[in-house]
């Protein structure tokens, strides 16, 4: 993000003083550039997490169907999914918004340069139509990026009950301090994904 952060700083500088056509429109075409950096990655990692965790699904429904043959490892094995679907449904919520964040950013910086280079090209006027939210066969607005981000909590949501359900049904299998320890190692990653966030100053 140290690129994101020097070129942040120049359109900072050229928005506090009066600057010549050219510059400006450099800045514009760099806050443009940074924008659709940013939309290209979103859907590669959205991409991304839809993989590993279509994974995690599959493993834990192959494990759980074979779960008579051997119980303790079966069970052991769906804690192991089961932690691992959690963290990553988290890690795939935040980078949600995350993405959403800097591309909100950019997107007003580009609002802020475009009128005096091309005019309000960029979220300019609220298109006038009679589209329908209840028309299937129509278009509307709907907020592409907001429902990524719902159904990446949704996500959450769904292996947080599987991981609930999978260390009740394991408490009876596997010892006590295993089951835990695993929990207790899945709460710290979490933690740290929670509180991980980019130092404004550094750009890290």
């Amino acid at each position: 993000m140290k690129t994101s952060k020097y070129i942040n700083d120049r359109i900072e500088d050229f928005l506090l003083q009066k600057t010549e056509p050219t510059m400006r429109s450099e800045a514009l075409k760099y806050a443009y550039a940074m924008r659709d950096t940013l939309d290209n990655g979103y859907w590669t990692r959205a991409a991304y997490f839809w993989a590993f965790l279509g994974a995690a699904f599959a493993g834990y429904a192959t494990a759980f169907t074979t779960l008579d043959d051997k119980p303790d490892k079966q069970i052991f094995l769906l804690l192991i999914i089961s932690s691992i679907g959690f963290l990553l449904s988290w890690a795939w919520y935040l980078a949600n918004r995350g993405s959403k964040y800097w591309m909100v950013h950019w997107e007003r910086k580009i609002r802020s340069l475009q009128n005096e280079v091309t005019g309000p090209l960029f979220g300019g006027d609220k298109i006038d139509d009679d589209s329908k939210g209840w028309a299937l066969w129509d278009s509307y607005p709907f907020p592409v990026t907001k429902i990524n981000c719902l159904i990446s909590f949704y996500a959450w949501v769904l292996w947080l009950f599987i991981g609930i359900y999978t260390v009740y049904s394991a408490h009876v299998i596997i010892p006590c301090w295993a089951i835990w320890s695993l929990v207790l190692l899945t709460l710290v990653g979490w933690e740290l994904l929670r509180c991980s966030r980019i130092d404004q100053d550094s750009g890290n």
